[in-house]
């Protein structure tokens, strides 16, 4: 009994300035875990197997914003993959490898650059005109989006992924503007930090990305 009393007592004051800090703090931490569990039976005399997998649908995300007085927000937001069901833990990936950018807000809308969602995806994306996800079992993605692996990240000219507009692009400046009676616009633009080649002449690539969407939701 006095071993229990000592244990929540210490857990009492280490959780005490704990609530504290996280009331006074604009920083959240969020995620999801997700997992499948499939069994495939490739037909007589081939395999038939069962196996858990993660469907590129697990991350943590940290998140906050500053007030910088007169309607203007300063914000920031970290997100990154995770192998939820422990594959891979040797290389799990690129820290920061989902939506990640800093940027300002305010009545004028939203202004940030980063690794993002195109215009085009996030109008598709807040719609919700894909009735599953793009990854795992039910993906749409290399059906409908031109997409190779299901949710294009980072792809660049030479990759599998290089023409697919739904996706995640990075050194992106992307703007959202305010929702006038549920309508909303969004416009995305790259640099060209992805070119390969020379730079002119025949094997020269400067690629740009451009995206525009719009949005109406009202109810």
């Amino acid at each position: 009994m006095k071993r229990k009393a000592i244990a929540i007592a210490v857990v009492g004051a280490l959780g005490a300035p704990a609530l504290a800090y996280a009331q006074a703090s604009t920083v959240q931490i969020y995620g999801q875990v997700r997992l499948e569990y499939s069994y495939i039976d490739e037909g007589a005399g081939l395999l038939k197997y069962d196996r858990m997998r993660n469907p590129g649908s697990s991350y943590i995300g940290f998140r906050g914003t500053e007030r910088l007085g007169r309607g203007l927000d300063a914000w920031f937001q970290l997100e990154s993959n995770f192998p939820g069901d422990g594959a891979g833990q040797s290389n799990p990936g690129t820290w920061g490898d989902r939506n990640t950018a800093v940027g300002l807000k305010g009545a004028f809308g939203n202004l940030f650059v980063g690794l993002w969602d195109t215009a085009y995806k996030r109008s598709n994306a807040d719609t919700g005109f894909r009735v599953f996800d793009t990854t795992g079992v039910t993906g749409v993605g290399s059906i409908l989006y031109n997409e190779s692996t299901g949710n294009a990240n980072n792809g660049t000219l030479g990759g599998g992924n290089a023409t697919a507009f739904y996706r995640r692009q990075q050194n992106s400046v992307n703007y959202h503007s305010p929702k006038w009676g549920g309508f909303q616009v969004m416009f995305s633009f790259s640099s060209n930090e992805e070119r390969q080649g020379l730079a002119s002449g025949a094997g020269a690539s400067s690629p740009r990305l451009w995206s525009l969407g719009a949005t109406y939701i009202n109810g």
